[in-house]
């Protein structure tokens, strides 16, 4: 079977960085957390997976801050 390798796992990208890599990738999303990822072939057996937060993923979890009216977020 293929191998799932994770390139964000454990390498911080900056969203310039992951637009730069995966400028031809088409998101996915995770509508249970709200995140963008996306997943490059690599090869037959091997493909890499970087999940990132986009404007719409951003922009949901902000609503939902703002909807259960707590004090703020926190982003690393």
């Amino acid at each position: 079977g293929a191998t799932e390798h994770h390139l964000c796992g454990g390498v911080q990208l900056t969203y310039k960085e992951v637009q730069a890599h995966y400028a031809r990738q088409k998101p996915n999303y995770d509508y249970d957390r709200w995140s963008a990822y996306i997943i490059r072939k690599v090869d037959s057996t091997y493909y890499e997976k970087c999940w990132y937060d986009d404007t719409l993923t951003l922009g949901r979890k902000f609503d939902w801050v703002l909807e259960k009216k707590l004090g703020g977020i926190g982003i690393w």
